[in-house]
């Protein structure tokens, strides 16, 4: 039997994209099997997942991208889009799951990340499960 502990799940996936915010979020929510709730809110049609919030990065500076600091690359801070999921049932960003539905989570963003370097954004996963998440 599988036990639940509280945990942080909630993640921000910094993508540089050169499409337009509209048509990033038309294409997020093709990836997630989802629909655009508002110009920047994409729901889930996969049952694990709470709304996603996609928002353009405040930061987004191309001439930064490739920049590395002391204690590693930083370059992604300047991608253009930042989308932040977390798992349903969420409280702040507190989530208790049990393992099974924890490793579905985990699988899920493991997925976006995948279909969204396939189609060839640049992707950086920020989260407390980074190690877990494909490079």
């Amino acid at each position: 039997m599988s036990s639940a502990k509280e945990e942080d799940l909630s993640v921000c996936i910094y993508v540089d994209s050169p499409h337009k915010h509209k048509r990033f979020v038309q294409l997020l929510a093709g990836i997630v099997n989802g629909v655009v709730k508002t110009p920047r809110i994409v729901k889930s049609k996969w049952g694990n997942l709470d709304d996603i919030y996609v928002e353009q990065n405040d930061d987004y500076d191309p001439k930064r991208q490739d920049e590395i600091a002391d204690y590693g690359f930083i370059g992604f801070l300047f991608y253009r889009y930042a989308v932040e999921i977390d798992p349903v049932g969420a409280v702040g960003k507190l989530s208790c799951l049990e393992k099974d539905d924890r490793d579905a989570y985990v699988s899920r963003i493991s997925d976006i990340l995948r279909q969204l370097r396939g189609a060839g954004y640049k992707v950086v996963a920020a989260c407390n499960f980074e190690d877990e998440l494909p490079k």
